[in-house]
């Protein structure tokens, strides 16, 4: 059974991934990360959608919290849209990630997310408060994510004047349970304070938890589309991986990315 711990100390008490994932940051300020990592025949992987092989890949991560048919009807609510391997020349290919509802990548993680959360909360009977900081396309996805969803409000920190008009309307636009906050600083001093926020004793018995990539439940859905792009390449011919890989290394993949959380859940 996987179990997360704290970067900051492994020692420490293990949790489940439905307890990483509504804590989001580890009391000590650490991340959660697993204890270990499943291993996948990628010939027997669905390849049919998205949605089929995420259940599949991330299954194994969760077992403990939730069953299969719930994960299946999770994922094909939240990723229902498409995200197409497109040919550029015979040997490079872009995957498109932004036909979501708010035109970004982490529309991808924030959707799945959001909906393991609620059936969680709800499993418990409480609520909780998602504190995110933002520069834009976080923001704007979790809100998107996020609406609605029983037992859940969102607030989100921006900062003041420091995104796009576009970014801004997407992310103040009225949504049930998101509230959007404009912060006089940078999108470091934005991060700055929901970090302090998770170990500020004075907030201990606010139910907080967080969907920026410090958060668990962020970087597992993310792997998907990675390996959907490699499924999608095998499918079409485009490459021929070995079952396992076996030390092959024949796709290269370029991440156009500042945002390390992306790139640490292709990793």
């Amino acid at each position: 059974m996987i179990q997360y711990y704290s970067t900051k100390d492994s020692t420490k008490a293990k949790l489940s991934f439905k307890e990483a994932l509504l804590t989001g940051l580890a009391p000590d300020g650490g991340l959660y990360v697993p204890d270990s990592f499943p291993k996948f025949d990628f010939d027997t992987l669905a390849a049919s959608s998205m949605a089929e092989i995420g259940s599949q890949v991330l299954y194994p991560y969760m077992q403990e919290n939730i069953e299969q048919a719930e994960l299946d009807a999770i994922l094909k609510d939240a990723l229902n849209f498409p995200a197409p391997l497109h040919k550029l020349d015979p040997s490079l290919y872009v995957l498109e990630l932004f036909h979501g509802p708010t035109l970004s990548f982490k529309d991808f993680a924030a959707r799945t997310m959001a909906r393991l959360m609620s059936s969680f909360l709800a499993q418990e009977n409480r609520k909780v408060t998602i504190v995110v900081a933002t520069s834009g396309d976080t923001g704007s996805a979790v809100a998107d994510g996020f609406a609605g969803q029983d037992n859940i409000d969102v607030v989100l920190l921006y900062p003041k004047g420091l995104v796009s008009e576009v970014q801004e309307r997407q992310l103040i636009v009225k949504r049930p349970g998101v509230r959007s906050l404009a912060v006089e600083g940078s999108f470091d001093d934005c991060q700055s304070m929901v970090k302090a926020a998770f170990v500020d004793p004075d907030l201990a018995d606010v139910p907080l938890s967080s969907a920026n990539s410090i958060n668990i439940g962020r970087l597992l859905p993310q792997m998907l589309y990675y390996i959907w792009a490699v499924k999608q390449a095998v499918t079409l011919n485009i490459v021929n991986i070995d079952s396992g890989y076996k030390g092959h290394k024949e796709v290269n993949i370029c991440v156009p990315s500042g945002n390390l959380g992306n790139f640490s859940a292709g990793f």
